[in-house]
């Protein structure tokens, strides 16, 4: 099995470091939009000091503050994260300072590893309250015929997994395999034409590793971007990668064949999550009619629907499960 890449996501992290080192070629002062694991969702400040840099890393979930050391083209940020433990990075711009791109490491009792990477050039929006929902996925991510149910869009499954705009509920598919089907028959596969924007990997200790979560953002459409938990990657794809649609990517690592797939989209007001039953192409929606899917909606809770049946979170924990069924089972 290759050596995973790990991130952590969520919650507030503080960094503080110490000793810089005024080498650096390389101005990296200002803002980048910042890719953190397989997410585009947070900002980088650097400003200059006698020594180096301070800096501020802010996203969806997290604030990070710190300082950075750096030579050439190259900056190491050093902290220690109790009770996390020893947090080290390395980024590197290859264009004097537009672009970097790096990784990070947490060495506690669970490992805690990932891609980080910004530009300077904000993320493209596209517009939902004025455009319709593009049909992007133009080959599935699991095969249709080997699933036998999937989790609802707004579920009370798993963890909370919201957006900018709505809390306390999964906004994401998890989806079932059926039982025997052969392991070497279990692929997962690019949705689409697109880019390798980060990595991010479910450890459990520092010894179960439970997969590989991917960025994959949409060349036809580079608002959006899909993450794909759970897979053991074929190759070790890395950040500006360049992927077709229907190229395997690896396999599901969870021993039950499952996986978990969320939509992405930046609007001008925020990021949103989105169902991917409802960025299918019609001929791929149609492979999900032949397993009984009469309506997209029928994978989905509908926004009024959730908030007339709440759920209730004690941090991504749910409390409170609602009384509407979180699974569609295919026939």
């Amino acid at each position: 099995m290759k050596k995973p890449v790990t991130i952590v996501l969520g919650g507030l992290l503080m960094l503080v470091a110490s000793g810089c080192d005024p080498g650096n070629k390389v101005d990296f002062s200002g803002r980048f939009y910042v890719t953190l694991g397989p997410n585009p969702r947070g900002t980088m400040d650097f400003t200059r000091t006698a020594g180096g840099y301070d800096f501020v890393l802010t996203g969806a979930g997290y604030h990070v503050q710190g300082t950075a050391t750096g030579t050439g083209d190259t900056l190491t940020l050093k902290a220690d994260l109790p009770p996390l433990g020893p947090f080290t990075a390395t980024l590197t711009s290859t264009d004097e300072g537009e672009t970097f791109t790096g990784a990070w490491t947490i060495a506690g009792n669970t490992l805690h590893e990932g891609t980080l990477s910004g530009t300077r050039i904000p993320w493209p929006t596209y517009h939902l309250d004025l455009s319709a929902i593009p049909a992007l996925i133009t080959h599935h991510c699991l095969d249709p015929r080997q699933q036998q149910r999937v989790s609802r869009f707004r579920s009370a499954h798993g963890l909370d997994y919201s957006d900018d705009f709505e809390s306390c509920r999964s906004m994401k598919h998890s989806f079932d395999l059926l039982a025997g089907i052969d392991p070497e028959d279990r692929r997962i596969l690019a949705p689409f034409d697109a880019t390798v924007i980060g990595r991010l990997e479910d450890w459990e200790g520092n010894t179960r590793w439970k997969g590989t979560t991917i960025g994959l953002q949409c060349e036809a459409s580079p608002a959006f971007w899909v993450l794909i938990f759970h897979v053991n990657l074929d190759e070790d794809l890395q950040v500006g990668d360049r992927i077709s649609g229907g190229e395997q990517l690896g396999r599901p690592q969870k021993a039950d064949g499952g996986t978990t797939i969320a939509v992405w989209v930046h609007t001008p007001a925020g990021d949103r999550l989105l169902s991917y039953f409802s960025v299918l192409t019609d001929a791929r929606f149609a492979d999900y009619q032949l397993r009984g899917m009469n309506s997209r909606g029928s994978a989905i809770i509908s926004r009024a629907r959730r908030d007339a049946d709440p759920l209730t979170c004690d941090g991504e924990e749910f409390t409170g499960t609602g009384s509407l069924p979180d699974w569609y089972c295919f026939q």
